[in-house]
């Protein structure tokens, strides 16, 4: 009997030690934080082998493969993470970043609209659908996504940059300079948005205007520019 009695206690303080697929998320999450992304996937690995309908198991080790570049990986663990709730805004942007990266901008669009039925204050996705608009060549329709992006967030100084670059390229270069002077309104040291303010002045044959915005941007660390006032600002 008392041998019994032993091995029942034993049982016990064994499944007391044992570890949770919460305390392997924890950890995980802990290892994420630290930029240990590959020891984040192992931990999320061993939560998912202890519970196989753990959402946030499968976000974070999606969350931190997308982070190693691994974006199909992600996508099949933000897959799985929207069979078990399917309602979560956040799941559809990151899969839609991971389709973005991976060019494949008709599925991203999906994910960012979804979002925007979930969320419709989401600035970003906006943003986004903006940057994709751009790069389909659709100058027009990015500066519309845009507009709502600012709309929501008027200090997000990228949502001006990125609609100065849209005007730019339709060689609107009078709407690119506003909206390139207000995202340097908000960073000061957006050395991009200088050097294609500079860009828009030289179109407009303000070459003074050119070469100071050109200067600051190599001054603030945009090497490119150098290259400009080599050529122009003799």
């Amino acid at each position: 009997m008392k041998l019994i009695t032993t091995l029942i206690l034993l049982f016990f303080l064994t499944n007391s030690f044992a570890q949770t697929a919460e305390d392997y998320i924890n950890r995980g999450v802990e290892k994420g934080s630290s930029k240990d992304y590959s020891g984040a996937i192992l931990e999320f690995n061993k939560a998912i082998e202890l519970n196989p309908n753990d959402a946030k198991a499968y976000y974070n080790r999606g969350y931190m493969k997308s982070y190693l570049e691994d974006y199909n990986g992600a996508i099949l663990d933000f897959n799985k993470t929207i069979e078990i709730y399917p309602n979560k805004a956040m799941v559809y942007y990151e899969r839609g970043m991971a389709k973005y990266y991976l060019q494949d901008y008709n599925a991203a669009l999906l994910d960012f609209n979804k979002v925007i039925e979930l969320d419709p204050q989401s600035a970003e996705s906006y943003q986004i659908i903006g940057k994709i608009k751009h790069h389909l060549y659709d100058y027009s329709e990015a500066i519309l996504e845009y507009n709502k992006a600012i709309e929501i967030d008027p200090k997000s100084e990228i949502s001006y940059y990125n609609r100065g670059l849209a005007k730019l390229l339709l060689k609107d270069n009078r709407g690119a300079i506003i909206d390139f002077s207000k995202a340097i309104n908000i960073n000061a040291n957006y050395e991009i948005a200088y050097y294609n303010r500079g860009v828009a002045k030289y179109n407009l044959n303000d070459f003074n205007g050119a070469c100071f915005d050109w200067s600051k941007a190599g001054e603030i660390g945009y090497n490119d520019a150098y290259t400009l006032i080599q050529k122009y600002c003799k």
